[in-house]
């Protein structure tokens, strides 16, 4: 009789702590993306051949084209 009142008591902790888990995968998977976007734009700029590709993209069309006003 006491094994099944036992397994009544442990079974929400076990629920809450595969949950828990659970959650922490999908946030830290979600953030894979926003993780290697923030590691390469990091590298990039200190990679000399690079940093001339980076100051377009961020200055826009117009310094590529020659077009700086």
């Amino acid at each position: 009789m006491r094994p099944p009142l036992l397994l009544l008591a442990v079974l929400p902790g076990a629920w809450a702590a595969v949950r828990s888990v659970r959650m922490r995968y999908a946030t830290l998977y979600g953030l894979i993306p926003a993780r290697h976007r923030k590691r390469i734009n990091a590298e990039l700029p200190a990679e000399r051949e690079s940093a001339a590709e980076v100051g377009r993209r961020t200055l826009g069309r117009s310094v590529a084209k020659g077009r700086l006003t």
